[in-house]
């Protein structure tokens, strides 16, 4: 499973349906089953049509093998779309197509405040097949969709083999807001063709085996139990985001890797970096609640983003974006969608588990974010 550094973090993640790895016995597939679709292709079709151009993505985060989906839609430049979170922070990318030719990629843009990227194959074979791009507009409820991808099992995510579900659409249009750790999504699908963790960046396909979504959330329900709701990013939402990401453009993508601060405990946090025991990051999360000191704590950065030249690091706390107080990413993401590319916005945190020992647990910080 794709974590994020803590354990407060991976529950924000079991709300996505990508984050390859783990163990997961309830992975499903159709077993070749043909189910007719009037005046459409039956799911098996379907699933032929669609299975050479959907290519499993994995690489190394940490210690960890890590993973999702993608699917090709430009053959001749070997461009697959997928989401930005499963391929956020991934070193050594590789695609492996048909389950069988391993290619090195790399991510040539990314939205993360829309979870959607575009990777580009380092190499391109002359007989790769793309999926086509259908419309999410003529998609109606009850209309069949097909999913595929590579969810989590106990195969190990660079060997394991593409699965199929399908369902119907239960919503064609829907503003999600899972979770204060993810971004608000404008437009998705909602539908019961299973996924599982792993099959995020898959596309959801309508009965002519066009592309209509990519696969990006499952509704865990919280506290309560709910079964059958799964979200695609809409396709002609992603349309709009292309002409940059093609381009190599990405759009408010800031480098960092962050999180509520109320999803964050800092006894963990203390244990895993050696900065404390766990005693102690209970203490300082107190002390800090009771000083009413919220944000977004800084999980990580990567090198030469926006974030890095920022000065923020591993262990920050970012509590203000503009003069505007954040404590979720939407929250976030509203400030960096609104700002102008090249545009310079202050930012004020504190140093919680960063710094060195020269600053002190609490010390407030300020630095500048340019918006690239």
């Amino acid at each position: 499973m794709r974590v994020r550094g803590s354990g407060a973090a991976a529950a924000v993640m079991l709300a996505l349906a990508a984050c390859g790895g783990g163990s997961d016995d309830k992975a499903s597939g159709n077993g070749g089953t043909a189910t007719t679709v009037a005046a459409g292709l039956t799911s098996k079709q379907v699933f032929d049509k669609a299975r050479p151009a959907t290519v499993a993505l994995y690489g190394r985060q940490g210690e960890s093998t890590v993973g999702g989906t993608g699917v090709i839609f430009d053959a001749e430049r070997g461009l697959i779309l997928t989401n930005a979170h499963v391929v956020g922070g991934v070193a050594a990318l590789k695609a492996r197509i048909n389950d069988e030719t391993e290619i090195a990629a790399r991510v040539l843009a990314s939205a993360p405040c829309d979870d959607v990227a575009v990777v580009e194959l380092t190499t391109v074979p002359g007989d790769l097949v793309a999926v086509k791009l259908g419309s999410s507009a003529g998609v109606e409820n009850q209309d069949e969709v097909t999913a595929l991808g590579y969810p989590a099992s106990f195969a190990d995510p660079a060997t394991q083999k593409i699965v199929s579900t399908i369902g119907t659409v239960q919503s064609p249009d829907v503003v999600a807001v899972p979770d204060d750790g993810l971004p608000r999504f404008p437009s998705t699908i909602q539908h019961s063709a299973t996924v599982n963790p792993g099959n995020s960046g898959g596309p959801l396909l309508n009965d002519r085996a066009e592309l209509v979504g990519l696969n990006t959330l499952r509704n865990v329900g919280g506290d309560n139990d709910v079964q059958g709701q799964y979200y695609a990013i809409s396709i002609d939402h992603i349309k709009t985001l292309l002409p940059d990401l093609e381009a190599g453009t990405s759009r408010a993508n800031m480098g960092w890797d962050i999180a509520p601060f109320s999803q964050v405990p800092l006894s963990q946090v203390f244990e895993n970096t050696g900065y404390g025991t766990a005693e102690e990051g209970v203490q300082a999360d107190q002390l800090l609640a009771e000083n009413g000191v919220d944000g977004l704590f800084v999980f990580g950065v990567e090198p030469n983003s926006p974030a890095a030249e920022a000065n923020l690091e591993g262990g920050d706390l970012i509590t203000a974006m503009k003069g505007t107080p954040v404590t979720s990413v939407p929250e976030a993401c509203d400030v960096l969608l609104s700002a102008s590319r090249g545009e310079t916005l202050a930012l004020e945190g504190r140093y919680l588990t960063s710094g060195g020992p020269e600053r002190q647990f609490g010390e407030q910080w300020r630095t500048n974010l340019v918006v690239k």
